[in-house]
């Protein structure tokens, strides 16, 4: 575990930017707050920094401008199996039971 580089053997605090408990008991242990090793993505400064632009509104369905050369798009096509598979599977083992003649106890 390197806290300087934010590398864990584990790779959660690389894949996500959050502190691992790995990494989180490491911090302890040298008496550091963990907040201070959160990636930057999740601080407030950058969400406000992301999010400090005017957002528009979004106009609704009935000011939308028609599409006349785009084909409409359709369900996709559901095929249902000619007989349920637990119905077939039970049948063939009811056959196969039948077809096996018992032992006889004279021996």
């Amino acid at each position: 575990m390197d806290l300087a580089n934010h590398i864990c053997s584990c790779r959660k605090w690389q894949l996500t930017g959050i502190s691992c408990n790995h990494v989180v008991s490491a911090i302890f242990a040298i008496d550091r707050m963990p907040a201070k090793f959160v990636d930057q993505c999740y601080k407030t400064t950058t969400q406000q920094a992301i999010y400090s632009h005017m957002i528009e509104p979004v106009r609704g369905p009935n000011q939308w401008t028609p599409y006349d050369t785009c084909l409409p798009i359709l369900p996709p096509v559901l095929k249902r199996p000619l007989k349920r598979l637990k119905k077939i599977k039970i049948k063939k083992l009811m056959k196969e039971m039948i077809t096996i003649k018992k032992l006889k106890r004279k021996g």
